[in-house]
């Protein structure tokens, strides 16, 4: 069984959030997950690091979005491969 503490950490590093703050970028947003989804494969199979912020309401579906952060020396080619996407 895994420590709750652990979890935690995982889930809500104050560390990671402090350099992801500082050396990510938002490169996509929907508002549709399969959308999401697609963009991080995407750029999973382009060996681009990305992390995907769903701030959509629970209780809502229809507010809120999703986007897809990645570091700031691959913003231009992140751009490159998703530019299709968005249309």
């Amino acid at each position: 069984m895994v420590p709750k503490d652990f979890l935690f950490f995982c889930v809500i590093n104050p560390f990671k959030l402090k350099k992801m703050e500082k050396d990510y970028l938002k490169v996509f947003a929907t508002n549709q997950t399969y959308k999401a989804d697609i963009a991080h494969d995407l750029l999973e199979n382009n060996k681009i690091v990305n992390v995907i912020l769903n701030q959509k309401d629970s209780a809502i579906a229809t507010f809120g979005e999703i986007s897809v952060y990645v570091h700031k020396k691959d913003k231009e080619k992140a751009l490159e491969i998703l530019k299709n996407l968005e249309e």
